[in-house]
């Protein structure tokens, strides 16, 4: 059923992609708790994997972190489908408990699980990833501070939100400057399921100051404006 639905955005994959991916959705509609407010195969297709392949645009291989990573959407479907080692962070131990259970039952051996906060993992690793992802997470002005400091200098951050993000950017623009990204691109694409979505590209342009990521719960008490 996936690439049933991915060739309607110009998308495929290889079968044996097309099947791993397919076992993971499934894992998450009979997961006991609710991962991503959505009930049936078909419509998470266009909303986890669709909203995160079709505006990518560019292959990706290196290393790569997704932060707040929740059900593991966008960074599973870009271990899957990209020549990435990618980290799957959350600070909720029952969402890395189940993706432990993904990660054991499809031999993902390019996937790494980490509980912690993005303000602790930031401080310990880094400028250490090629890449940085996120979904749904915060506002961006804070989304950058969680993020940014993972990212070596010359790598890129791949930012998944919904349609009200011009509001977000202009507030943003300070946080953007101090941690030392340049926004690259802006795609505004829609769903066949009709939701309007954006992916916001950043490139580093310079090493993020030590101060950076502050103290958790700072980034969102005290955003960067």
């Amino acid at each position: 059923m996936v690439n049933r639905i991915l060739k309607d955005y110009g998308l495929s994959l290889d079968e044996e992609v097309e099947r791993g991916i397919e076992e993971y959705l499934n894992m998450i509609l009979r997961a006991p708790m609710n991962l991503t407010g959505v009930s049936n195969l078909e419509e998470l297709i266009h909303k986890s994997v669709a909203e995160i392949l079709y505006p990518l645009n560019e292959k990706l291989s290196g290393t790569l972190i997704d932060v707040g990573t929740g059900a593991g959407i966008p960074g599973m479907i870009l271990a899957f489908t990209q020549d990435l080692k990618v980290t799957l962070l959350d600070s909720k131990h029952k969402k890395i408990k189940f993706l432990e259970e993904v990660v054991k039952r499809l031999s993902l051996e390019n996937v790494r699980l980490v509980c912690e906060r993005a303000e602790i993992l930031g401080r310990m690793e880094r400028e250490t990833y090629d890449y940085a992802t996120s979904r749904a997470v915060a506002k961006l002005n804070v989304l950058l501070e969680l993020t940014v400091p993972f990212i070596k200098v010359g790598g890129k951050l791949f930012l998944y939100k919904g349609p009200r993000y011009v509001e977000e950017l202009f507030e943003s623009e300070r946080a953007a400057e101090v941690l030392g990204v340049d926004l690259e691109r802006t795609v505004s694409y829609e769903l066949l399921t009709g939701e309007k979505r954006v992916l916001l590209v950043f490139k580093k342009v310079k090493e993020t100051p030590q101060r950076y990521p502050r103290k958790p719960g700072i980034p969102q008490k005290r955003p960067l404006r």
